[in-house]
């Protein structure tokens, strides 16, 4: 998986490579700039549950038992990721999925993880609904997928 992330998006980058073994608790993280990283875009794999209207055979091809190693590898690459978050940083947590597990719920479980870690209030955005954590745009709404996104940022006093 290849993610870009920058101040400039030109000058620096970020590669997280994760093998397509679900399952596996391998993760690569490749830090290029030394510094930490102002803004991460963090969209993790998920269910794809947002796009099913778009997507039918993903009702067909995706199981039951899918879902917890997903969770897993989102929690993973979340942890991964907030380690090259420079303080006083952001990181933009999205997916496609409509499943709060995936979402709303993953990111609560991650801000009791990570202590210098807190939500900042999307206030005035007008796509989607407030959840607790974050906020989802159901499928068909004004015409759009399933996507669901939460703005985190690291405390500057790390």
């Amino acid at each position: 998986m290849l993610m870009f992330v920058s101040e400039y998006v030109t000058s620096t980058h970020l590669v997280l490579n994760s093998p397509s073994d679900q399952g596996s608790p391998y993760l690569q993280l490749i830090h290029m700039n030394g510094r930490g990283y102002d803004a991460v875009l963090a969209d993790l794999p998920c269910s794809a549950s947002g796009v099913l209207r778009r997507h039918p055979d993903i009702k067909l091809l995706r199981r039951e038992t899918d879902i917890m190693p997903l969770l897993a590898q989102q929690g993973r690459m979340l942890q991964a990721l907030w380690t090259v978050v420079k303080p006083g940083g952001k990181m933009l947590f999205s997916t496609c999925s409509i499943f709060k597990e995936e979402n709303e719920m993953q990111v609560a479980r991650f801000l009791q993880q990570q202590t210098e870690a807190s939500e900042v209030s999307l206030e005035g955005v007008e796509w989607g609904e407030p959840r607790p954590h974050g906020r989802q745009i159901l499928s068909g709404r004004d015409n759009m997928d399933g996507f669901y996104y939460a703005l985190l940022t690291k405390s500057a006093n790390e």
